[in-house]
This record gives C-alpha cells, sequence and structure tokens, in this order.
C-alpha cells in the first residue's frame, strides 16, 4: 500500500529501502538506473539476463536498493504490472520502503507505460510504500 507521498529526490529519503524498475535487458534507459549504476551497482548492466519479476538488491552506503525487472526494451510494458507486483512481494523487510513514479518517465512512456496502472498495484502491495515524487 502507498503509506504516503514526499516530494524530492529518492536517493536523499530516510526510508533504508528504495525500490525501482529495471528492463530485462540490463540497460540504463532510465535517470534513477544510470546513478546507481554510476554508485556502484553494475550488476544492473548485465545484458539481457534479468528475468521478468526477479528482483536484484544492492547495498550501497546505508540503503538497500532493490532493481524490479518489471518490463523489455523490446516488448515494452505488456504484463509489466504483474511482474512489478511478484518483485514486491518478493521484499525481504516490513520496513517502509521508498518507491519512485514507476512508469512515469518519458523513455518508460514511449514504450507503453502506464503510470496509473503501476500505481495501482503499488497500492495493492503488501508492503508499506514511501511514494517520492521528484521535485
Amino acid at each position: 500500500m502507498i503509506k504516503k507521498v514526499k516530494f524530492g529526490s529518492i536517493f536523499n529519503c530516510e526510508e533504508k529501502h528504495v525500490v525501482f524498475a529495471i528492463n530485462k535487458e540490463g540497460i540504463s534507459d532510465s535517470v534513477y538506473t544510470r546513478k546507481l549504476v554510476d554508485m556502484g551497482f553494475s550488476e544492473l548492466e548485465k545484458g539481457d539476463s534479468n528475468k521478468l519479476g526477479s528482483v536484484i538488491s544492492k547495498d550501497i552506503d546505508d540503503k538497500t536498493y532493490h532493481a524490479i525487472a518489471c518490463y523489455s526494451l523490446r516488448f515494452g510494458w505488456k504484463k509489466a504490472k504483474e511482474y512489478f507486483h511478484d518483485g514486491l512481494d518478493n521484499l525481504n523487510t516490513d520496513e517502509d520502503v521508498a518507491i519512485v513514479e514507476i512508469g512515469n518517465e518519458p523513455t518508460q512512456k514511449a514504450l507503453g507505460a502506464d503510470y496509473i496502472e503501476m500505481k495501482k498495484e503499488m497500492q495493492n502491495s503488501s508492503k508499506k510504500l514511501v511514494l517520492y515524487k521528484e521535485v
């Protein structure tokens, strides 16, 4: 469920867990992915080895970043909400989880992302999510 909405950068959040979406091809096509690769999360660029619905997690500084593979650069966002939901369900935490507006970036929209549907999946999740809106 979306517990609250905050305005600001996900990289400055107080939550210890952060969730974002990645593509199955392992190509940094979003602002978040590119920044995380630059911070040392090079596992995100594995070259078409991310199974849809899988979660890749890494501790960086005082946070754990969780990347959910939920869409494809070749096949778009078909079934993305199901893969995203599976990934969220597999997160091993009961703490609040910071999350970005998945499906709302221009590159994601160009591939068929539906932010409203992704937000519904966030709301239906059993995880306690804190949705961050970039300002």
